[in-house]
């Protein structure tokens, strides 16, 4: 995301606003996942899946974490310059100001391609464990063991 060239303050604060709240549903999204792998589905998952899952888990919330601190910092400097009347809420954003917070927009996007890899990864998991628990797997399993034998 990036600032528009005729952004004041104002709209500035609120877009940065807007996306530190949405980093609650994103860590929403991961409580869902940590759930997930912790009940029955995630219990019959690979136990590799499983590891990788949770590793990018943990990866994902130090990403989700990092980028909604430095959204919420971002928040408070301009807030505060804007209450103490050092920057005119309607006035167009100045040179420091005009760059959109990018390590933190980053990790934001990151956040979000974790969700979707995640969520592949728990899907895919969840069909390999439940193919090879089907009947018909088991009995082309034992009939290739006995032909290669």
């Amino acid at each position: 995301m990036r600032f528009d060239h005729n952004e004041t303050y104002a709209s500035a604060l609120k877009k940065i606003e807007r996306r530190h709240e949405l980093t609650t549903w994103i860590g929403a999204a991961y409580a869902g996942y940590v759930a997930l792998l912790a009940t029955a589905p995630g219990a019959r998952l690979p136990p590799l899946v499983s590891a990788v899952i949770l590793t990018l888990l943990i990866a994902g919330a130090g990403l989700l974490a990092y980028a909604r601190v430095n959204f919420a910092y971002y928040v408070t400097v301009l807030s505060r310059e804007i209450d103490a009347g050092r920057l005119a809420p309607q006035s167009p954003l100045a040179a420091p100001h005009a760059e959109w917070p990018q390590p933190a927009e980053k990790a934001y996007r990151a956040t979000l391609l974790l969700i979707v890899v995640i969520g592949a990864l728990l899907v895919l998991g969840a069909w390999q464990a439940a193919i090879e628990c089907t009947w018909p797997t088991r009995a082309l399993l034992k009939l290739y063991a006995h032909c290669a034998a």
